[in-house]
């Protein structure tokens, strides 16, 4: 399959909470175009502590944080990506680690209400 990149199959179950070991390592493959070799680390940190979809759907930005993942904004992404697979709400803390206002930074310009955010430096 020249010049075809190959995705994940999550064969166990299209439902991320059903996910194996094996399915969430697959999942953090595909995220290797925007985290590059991090992958690699982030996949062993998933075997060492045995995180299965059930697990990953329950960890909240700062599990993420704990498990080894220390870049923010691969955090977010990972967060976005598992909400978006369920097409439910964000995973447990999500909203209260992008929106609490001892952050500066927001997974939107705007706050809960719909007025634009300002900046607190």
């Amino acid at each position: 399959m020249f010049g075809q990149q190959s995705s994940p199959t999550f064969s166990a179950s299209s439902n991320p909470a059903e996910w194996t070991v094996q399915d969430v390592l697959d999942f953090f493959e595909t995220c290797r175009p925007k985290f590059g070799s991090k992958v690699d680390s982030y996949r062993q940190m998933v075997i060492e502590n045995d995180v299965d979809g059930e697990i990953l759907m329950e960890m909240s930005d700062e599990n993420l944080a704990a498990l080894g993942i220390a870049s923010f904004g691969h955090r977010h992404y990972i967060i976005k990506r598992m909400q978006a697979l369920t097409g439910g709400p964000p995973m447990l803390g999500v909203a209260a680690a992008f929106s609490s206002g001892s952050s500066t930074c927001s997974s939107s310009p705007f706050s809960t209400n719909g007025t634009p955010l300002t900046h607190r430096g």
